[in-house]
């Protein structure tokens, strides 16, 4: 496990999984963004009445997401909030996803989904890329999914991060927000 060699993806799989939306094919222009962005906060704030909130829940939530409701009303009264993590709190109520494959996620009730939140950042290429996830399996089939011990590759991914960033002098994974 000493050595390590890195492929693209094109590399790995033979194809442009960036233009499959598994990850990022050009960065965009800085001032194309900030620009963007200063038209779209020079803009007047609207909000949507009661009364239209009410019937976009009712002719969409309501029917669209009738099994999310359903799930995740009854999580409440096992998990404070009805949710384990707090980018899952939405209005009206929170989704049940079921599955999450590249750039997408599929709630319970067969809704397909764009995933910008990206599990608020460890997912950013997209979810089950099946080299990535390949390579997963063969490391929890060889040594367990956690064991809280050291492990080998925990040295070879800090050294690789200060390789590429000489300013992360140190580094540890956490699981979580709240662990950090």
């Amino acid at each position: 496990m000493s050595d390590i060699k890195y492929y693209s993806l094109k590399e790995v799989t033979g194809r442009d999984m960036a233009a499959e939306h598994y990850g990022v094919s050009r960065w965009a222009d800085p001032k194309e963004i900030n620009a963007k962005l200063k038209e779209l906060t020079d803009k007047n704030v609207y909000c949507i009445s009661d009364e239209e909130y009410k019937r976009i829940c009712s002719e969409f939530y309501d029917v669209k997401c009738a099994g999310s409701k359903k799930v995740t009303g009854e999580a409440k009264k096992f998990i404070p909030g009805g949710v384990q993590h707090n980018l899952a709190f939405n209005k009206p109520f929170p989704m049940c996803m079921v599955k999450a494959e590249g750039a997408y996620l599929y709630d319970i009730d067969g809704n397909k989904y764009t995933d910008f939140l990206q599990a608020g950042g460890p997912t950013i290429l997209g979810s089950n890329f099946p080299s990535v996830q390949k390579e997963a399996i063969e490391l929890i089939k060889d040594c367990g999914p956690v064991t809280g011990l050291f492990h080998e590759a925990e040295l070879l991914i800090a050294k690789e991060i200060n390789k590429y960033m000489p300013g992360v002098e140190m580094f540890r994974m956490l699981g979580s927000g709240t662990e950090s």
